[in-house]
């Protein structure tokens, strides 16, 4: 059957406002979400997993339902059309169509997630700088002279007293600790076309990595060789990578 036929171009009709509709929806769910999810932010104290959950029942009802509704409704599509003897050719076309729906679908919740989280961990941090004390006076065990310690530091250190030369041991404040899983979400949000390609395929996985391990170590200086070696075994990693 000719692509100029009637029959085809009312399929043709049908299956495009089939699939606007698909994405009206999506969009519908995914902007009734926004007000909650910002009241949900607002209340965060120093996790944001509450987000995560909420992330998860907001995909289903989107991007899981709206997929599921997509491969259902092309496979009845299909069998019209080769009912009435479209040739094979003229079918191609709307497949690549509707993957690409689904495509822009999985990859604009991605998007609105990554963002989400990067909101969260804005919220979070403003949290932890509100009640960290960065005047606080730490003192020499042995000789009680204050020490110069950086409070913002990510993991325990040592701090040798200027007055008697004894070394002390500081564990930083746990809520500081968790300020490396807000640079995570930044970094994310950072490299967030880099991590939809890696999503994607594995060869992708080089480029994400060196931005978002690069925003990272740019950020905390002090993890630098940490954060450095857990980028390279990564890049070093088929698995990552896809060499």
């Amino acid at each position: 059957m000719s692509n100029d036929s009637a029959e085809y171009k009312a399929l043709v009709e049908r299956w495009d406002g089939f699939l606007e509709k698909i994405k009206s929806r999506y969009t519908e769910v995914i902007d009734s979400s926004r007000e909650p999810l910002k009241d949900m932010i607002g209340g965060l104290q120093y996790d944001s997993i509450v987000i995560h959950n909420a992330l998860q029942g907001i995909k289903n009802q989107s991007v899981y339902q709206l997929d599921k509704k997509i491969n259902e409704s092309w496979e009845k599509m299909e069998g019209e059309m080769e009912k009435i003897g479209v040739m094979y050719d003229y079918i191609v076309p709307l497949r690549n169509k509707t993957e690409k729906t689904s495509r822009w679908m999985w990859d604009e919740f991605e998007r609105f997630s990554i963002t989400t989280f990067a909101d969260a961990a804005r919220q979070i941090e403003k949290n932890i700088r509100s009640v960290v004390d960065e005047n606080v006076i730490h003192n020499c065990i042995s000789c009680g002279s204050q020490l110069p310690v950086e409070v913002w530091a990510f993991q325990a250190v040592n701090v040798k007293c200027p007055n008697c030369g004894s070394v002390n041991t500081y564990e930083p404040d746990g809520r500081v600790r968790q300020l490396e899983g807000v640079y995570s979400a930044y970094a994310d949000e950072f490299a967030m076309e880099e991590r939809i390609l890696k999503d994607k395929d594995n060869k992708n996985g080089a480029a994400y990595f060196k931005k978002y391990y690069g925003f990272i170590i740019e950020k905390l200086p002090q993890r630098k060789e940490y954060y450095e070696r857990i980028m390279n075994d990564k890049l070093n990693n088929p698995d990552f990578v896809g060499k």
